[in-house]
């Protein structure tokens, strides 16, 4: 009798293994080798993106384009005005599809497919560039460093006291760099006179005050180059916009240089900036993408200009996004 309860446990206990142990096998998720490979489509469903756009904008952007057309977008992020002049110089383009500022493209329109290549485009057959929206330029500072007058003008900037606390998108390498730069530059040659720099009516390490009076730091015609305010600014080059403001609201840098949606998106977030639009009109750098003319997929990238104009699409940049729409 006894044997057979012991028998009959031993049954027992061992169903009970089996079935934990069953429970285990089939809980568990495959490993990464057993899982099926994500192949990436064909090339006629794929499509390439050049830009130094920010991830949380293109993102979902790509992400959107992807579920309504089907084609797999990749993007390749770096310096818009270095990659040009790369290509310019004889080197070969990865990608089919460029965003940067308008003037950029503009400046290498040989590079891109007229509007009579490509489908699902409405406009001029010969054009190559097609604005989307527009940024406005604006002033960030640390309120916790900036104290004593803040700067509210481009001017400001131009107070020796400033000089190596102030952080620009890297003009050198960045289509966006050098547009940021460039319309400063415009700005400050509509101010009176065209006049800039200065000395520091306060100085030492605190908070810097105001220029006392304006010096010789524009050209005799009252027009300040990009290449002269970039070197007058003497500050800190990111190729990296979000680098940029964290460096400003970590205190790495005084004040930044930035478009108006960066900044709006960056105080959303929680960084502590101040924004400041300055008093001097400046005009606003257009925002365009145009399409490489040696790419095999200009059906696809057609459609990405297309989609880019779609006006859900342009609500959605202006209200999630804080961009201008294009006039």
């Amino acid at each position: 009798m006894t044997n057979y309860k012991t028998r009959i446990l031993s049954a027992l206990v061992l169903s009970l293994v089996l079935f934990i142990l069953a429970l285990f096998l089939f809980s568990c998720p495959p490993s990464e080798e057993s899982l099926p490979a994500v192949s990436a489509p064909s090339g006629e469903d794929r499509l390439i993106l050049y830009t130094s756009m920010q991830d949380e904008v293109i993102s979902p952007l790509v992400r959107e384009f992807e579920n309504r057309t089907g084609i797999w977008v990749s993007v390749k992020t770096g310096g818009t005005l270095a990659e040009l002049s790369r290509i310019s110089s004889g080197g070969e383009a990865d990608w089919d599809v460029m965003l940067a500022p308008e003037d950029v493209l503009e400046s290498s329109s040989e590079l891109f497919a007229p509007a009579r290549d490509l489908s699902s485009v409405c406009s001029s057959p010969s054009q190559t560039v097609f604005p989307y929206s527009c940024s406005d330029i604006v002033i960030i500072y640390n309120p916790k460093l900036v104290t004593l007058y803040p700067p509210d003008s481009w001017s400001d900037l131009l107070d020796p006291v400033w000089k190596g606390r102030i952080a620009v998108f890297d003009p050198r390498d960045t289509g966006e760099g050098y547009a940021f730069i460039q319309a400063v530059s415009q700005g400050l040659s509509r101010s009176e006179g065209g006049a800039v720099g200065g000395t520091a009516a306060s100085g030492g390490s605190g908070s810097p005050g105001r220029p006392a009076s304006s010096g010789g730091a524009a050209s005799s015609d009252g027009i300040v180059s990009p290449d002269e305010l970039s070197g007058l600014l003497s500050g800190h080059c990111f190729p990296d916009i979000d680098e940029l403001i964290r460096a400003v609201a970590d205190g790495t840098c005084y004040i930044g240089i930035v478009s108006e949606d960066a900044a709006l998106r960056a105080a959303e977030a929680g960084y502590d900036i101040t924004i400041v639009l300055p008093q001097e009109e400046t005009p606003p750098v257009s925002n365009a993408v145009a399409v490489l003319g040696a790419s095999p997929r200009r059906e696809n990238a057609g459609r990405f200009l297309a989609f880019l104009s779609d006006e859900t699409i342009q609500e959605y940049l202006e209200e999630r996004f804080f961009f201008r729409l294009s006039p």
